[in-house]
């Protein structure tokens, strides 16, 4: 597990750089290079980078899928899609493939017409994304992964959570599919959030659903501004 250490001012520009860098050698190598996004504000500011950097990415090779939705429509500023379409998205001149969590209703239906993407994409081995960007709540949860029943729920490849905040219904990706990403980046920022940094760096910690995404080796990294 690599951390590095940031300050507010350039945490955005190094953000973008370490995912843009992942994109290049993904373009590079293997022609396709698919990313899991995150949702909440941190992703936000690190759009505006990407956009000033665009041009170092072809971003017709590119794959966005998302790793948890509150379950909201896309109109709404809670959607994790809709956020990021208007944010970036819309904005890049060459456009990604995106297969976004669409919410049609109902949550289970959600979870289940996404796991049938996943195995359009994957077929039936357990999705591997080149990499996922993930933040932590300053409660400890990760993607929307808010107990240790979430965690250890391996009876899917999506399920559907609850959250103690609104909206309450999500849909996230299992533990297991984070788990099985080459590259894993969290983006954390803020001094509420350092203790579930310290939790996770110490081993699984059964309060803290962030510490159960693997971090051996060079495959995770912690990007941090406390």
């Amino acid at each position: 597990m690599q951390q590095i250490v940031s300050t507010n001012e350039i945490f955005a520009k190094k953000a973008a750089s370490l995912i843009l860098a992942q994109a290049r050698n993904c373009n590079v190598k293997d022609k396709i290079f698919r990313l899991a996004l995150t949702g909440g504000k941190t992703p936000i500011e690190i759009f505006e980078e990407i956009l000033a950097h665009q041009h170092k990415v072809d971003w017709s090779g590119v794959e966005v899928f998302w790793i948890d939705e509150r379950c909201v429509p896309a109109t709404s500023t809670d959607s994790n899609f809709g956020e990021c379409d208007r944010k970036l998205i819309q904005k890049l001149i060459q456009k990604p493939k995106c297969y976004p969590i669409y919410f049609n209703g109902q949550a289970k239906k959600s979870s289940q017409e996404y796991e049938e993407l996943l195995g359009h994409k994957f077929g039936s081995s357990l999705p591997r994304f080149d990499m996922a960007l993930l933040g932590v709540g300053s409660d400890g949860h990760v993607a929307s992964l808010f107990t240790r029943e979430h965690v250890l729920d391996t009876s899917s490849w999506v399920l559907t959570t609850n959250s103690p905040n609104h909206p309450y219904e999500r849909v996230s990706l299992s533990m297991q599919v984070i788990n099985n990403a080459r590259y894993k980046l969290f983006i954390v920022k803020g001094h509420e959030k350092e203790w579930v940094y310290n939790a996770c760096i110490d081993g699984v910690n059964s309060d803290v659903p962030a510490s159960y995404v693997s971090s051996n080796g060079d495959d995770t990294c912690w990007l941090t501004s406390f």
